[in-house]
């Protein structure tokens, strides 16, 4: 059997076989010219069909196209203009009512309340530095007052400070003349109650003089111009004269004031004799005054180191 084909005709031979030997054959020829024609109507058909369906999905396209992708643009547009310019009083164009429509109606709301929120923000901004501003002055304004008050109360102090080391000087002086002319007086020829009005006169006026002392002792350490003397005394002497000053203070209120004072500790000190006599008068002057009975007694004693100081 064999097949032959062209474009306008087939043919098929088919040999006849009788004891296995060839004695004919058979050969069928088909015309395809009508098989031709259709195939041909059929291609320009589909062809013409194609051609139509690929217009058509381009208008559709084009239709869908400025329906979706028209205000999808639009909207990345307004927020990359958005973001460049921080700027959100913009806002998108609306093209629809559709999803997308939505989807403007969404983000122009979300521009609206962030541009809402941010001028509130910046409102509070501004009337928090008012505030600020305000506060500042009035701060300075304050502490000008205050500097100017601490200017006054420095003045006021050291004028304080210079009276009473003024008035102190001007009291001295005629207090140390006045126990200069009663110790004179003491040494003259007296009898005795003239004798004892002159003593009278003489501790007082001592008192008095170291009252004055004490005054110009807190003018100078207010004015910090207080100095410890280093110089050598006996100390003993120093406890027996106050001891002896006191006493009547403590006669007076029927205690006894006694003093202990140990051959060891008899010894001279360094140091400021004066400071030493005023802590012990106010010491034992306390002591005195707050004891209802019994006796009230001042110590000395000498601790030495191992060097034998």
């Amino acid at each position: 059997m064999k097949l032959t084909s062209s474009w306008q005709h087939q043919g098929l031979f088919v040999p006849i076989l009788h004891d296995d030997r060839s004695v004919g054959c058979v050969y069928l020829l088909c015309d395809l010219s009508d098989l031709n024609a259709k195939l041909r109507t059929s291609g320009f058909v589909v062809l013409s069909l194609l051609v139509a369906l690929c217009l058509i999905s381009w208008w559709v396209a084009g239709r869908l196209q400025r329906v979706v992708s028209g205000p999808v643009q639009n909207l990345v547009d307004t927020m990359g203009e958005v973001g460049r310019n921080d700027d959100y009083s913009l806002r998108a164009k609306k093209q629809g009512r559709d999803e997308i429509g939505l989807l403007v109606d969404g983000f122009n709301r979300m521009l609206a309340q962030i541009e809402e929120n941010r001028q509130e923000l910046v409102d509070h901004q501004r009337s928090l530095e008012e505030t600020v501003a305000k506060r500042t002055e009035e701060l300075r304004q304050l502490v000008s007052v205050l500097e100017i008050a601490r200017q006054q109360a420095e003045s006021a102090n050291e004028a304080k400070s210079q009276f009473l080391a003024n008035i102190t000087h001007e009291l001295r002086t005629p207090l140390i003349g006045v126990l200069g002319m009663n110790e004179l007086m003491l040494r003259t020829d007296m009898d005795e109650q003239q004798q004892m009005l002159a003593a009278t006169v003489q501790t007082s006026g001592e008192d008095l003089l170291t009252l004055i002392n004490n005054v110009l002792d807190f003018s100078k350490i207010e004015a910090g111009k207080l100095q410890l003397e280093r110089e050598e005394f006996a100390l003993y002497q120093v406890v027996e004269e106050v001891a002896g000053l006191l006493a009547g203070a403590a006669e007076k209120k029927g205690l006894s004031l006694y003093c202990r004072i140990p051959l060891r500790a008899t010894i001279r000190v360094l140091g400021d004799k004066l400071r030493v006599r005023q802590i012990l008068m106010n010491l034992v002057g306390n002591a005195i005054k707050f004891t209802e009975q019994g006796s009230v007694s001042i110590n000395i004693d000498c601790e030495c180191e191992a060097s034998g100081r």
